[in-house]
């Protein structure tokens, strides 16, 4: 009787086992599945909550006045500024290089080193359309508060327009 109780459990045992095991490489095969949807930006979108919040805006912060109501800022702050140097680096002028500040032409190369003033977060190019040899420009110097673009940095253009980068500000 014994023999025939421990002969069911064993049984009992191994159809646990075979189902446990079958219910492991599904799960794993499930995990690699999702996995692989997840490299697809529009199906991730809907399986990640993450994606979803990522890019919302949050409220502007808050601030409480005297009267004790509570009141939001309104006010832009004001993005820092650095100056910034960049020099034409084989000739002594080339008018019809120009520097572009957020797609704006705002400055010429009618001297051969140009110092100016720009926000943090500004795009800053050098068009070289204009221009019928190449070009070579170096990034001679910023404020101390600069970042990026690096001093030293060697840009060149060839009839087109080189992107310096975006200003980036200690």
């Amino acid at each position: 009787m014994i023999e025939k109780m421990l002969e069911e459990m064993v049984f009992v045992l191994h159809k646990t086992e075979k189902y446990l095991m079958r219910l492991v490489i599904l799960c794993l095969v499930a995990v690699v599945v999702a996995q692989g949807l997840m490299t697809d930006d529009t199906t991730r979108f809907y399986m990640s909550w993450s994606e979803r919040l990522e890019g919302q805006n949050l409220p502007s912060p808050v601030v409480a006045n005297n009267d004790l109501y509570i009141t939001t800022i309104e006010e832009d702050i004001a993005s820092p500024q650095v100056l910034l140097t960049i020099k034409l680096n084989q000739y002594q002028s080339a008018p019809q290089a120009k520097i572009l500040i957020n797609g704006q032409s705002r400055y010429s190369f009618s001297r051969q080193q140009i110092t100016f003033r720009v926000n943090a977060g500004d795009t800053v190019e050098i068009d070289t359309r204009d221009c019928s040899m190449p070009l070579e420009f170096i990034i001679v110097s910023g404020s101390d508060n600069l970042a990026y673009p690096n001093r030293g940095q060697v840009l060149s253009g060839n009839q087109s327009i080189v992107m310096v980068g975006k200003i980036i500000v200690k």
